[in-house]
């Protein structure tokens, strides 16, 4: 769909919202304004914020930049520092479908948002021994609601930690699923879209990760799966016109460096993902992990 933007608010990197699965983009305030949220200050930019490289480089940013020497992979120090995790999952059995037990398997917690007022699921997002960043999982799928505009807004479900690291390190359970694909003593792992896509796998003993959306691949994270020994890809995306786009996105990225394998759900189950779709489709994965060792 269409969106209008606030004449006084700029498109720029900080302050902007976009949805890694449609594509939807709009200003942070428009966002806030839409789920309840705080705002950011409306100022409007001058030539003279953008008069020195290191000025530029942090408006651009924001006040940290995880890829910065001088400040490390820590630009979400400061919302990780509103915390606070808790023991236990009080009195929680099942997220979502997904039990606790698993939850505790890959290092999940559940954390309280003081800013936010809000408990959520806290995902560790590790990569080669790394806290390279977090996901903040609501307890319950967010309920629809029509906006002042009287345009449907569906809230979304997670909520990526502040910073770039999504783009070179957004493979959630990463560390998690390299170690059960060298237990198992295969180099294959599987790409799927969703935070819960990936969890239903590793509970079939399927080393899968989430990439964070359907449109959010790199070719840094191309690298990254590289350097983990890895040599077999399965593309395992939603059953719907944006899982298709993404598999033949990613599949033209990586065909070249990893022996792949695409299971178009959209043809098999359609409308299904991997958390939703049969346990005889989850069959055909794993036989196709077994067939790659």
């Amino acid at each position: 769909g269409t969106v209008s933007l606030d004449e006084t608010e700029s498109r720029v990197a900080l302050g902007w919202f976009r949805c890694w699965s449609c594509g939807a983009s709009v200003s942070w305030n428009t966002l806030a304004d839409q789920v309840g949220m705080r705002k950011l200050r409306k100022k409007r930019k001058s030539p003279d914020d953008y008069a020195k490289p290191s000025s530029f480089r942090q408006n651009l940013l924001g006040e940290e930049a995880d890829d910065d020497p001088r400040v490390g992979n820590k630009a979400w120090s400061e919302d990780y520092s509103k915390l606070k995790f808790k023991s236990g999952w009080k009195g929680m059995e099942k997220w979502r479908g997904i039990s606790t037990r698993m939850l505790d398997k890959i290092g999940a917690r559940l954390a309280y948002h003081t800013e936010r007022d809000r408990y959520y699921v806290w995902l560790p997002v590790e990569v080669r021994g790394t806290l390279r960043g977090y996901v903040l999982a609501k307890l319950e799928k967010p309920t629809p609601f029509v906006d002042r505009e009287g345009k449907k807004v569906v809230p979304p479900s997670y909520l990526n930690a502040p910073g770039r690291w999504s783009n070179e390190y957004g493979l959630i359970y990463f560390d998690y699923a390299v170690s059960m694909a060298n237990e198992l003593g295969v180099d294959t792992l599987v790409l799927c879209e969703g935070p819960r896509d990936a969890l239903r796998l590793l509970r079939y003993k399927i080393p899968a990760v989430s990439v964070l959306g359907a449109l959010n691949w790199s070719e840094a994270k191309r690298m990254t799966v590289e350097r983990s020994g890895i040599n077999n890809l399965i593309l395992f995306m939603d059953g719907d016109k944006a899982g298709e786009k993404a598999a033949r996105g990613i599949y033209r990225d990586v065909k070249m460096h990893f022996g792949t394998k695409v299971i178009k759900t959209w043809k098999l189950e359609p409308g299904a993902d991997p958390f939703s779709c049969s346990k005889s489709l989850l069959r055909i994965v794993r036989s196709k992990l077994i067939y790659s060792e």
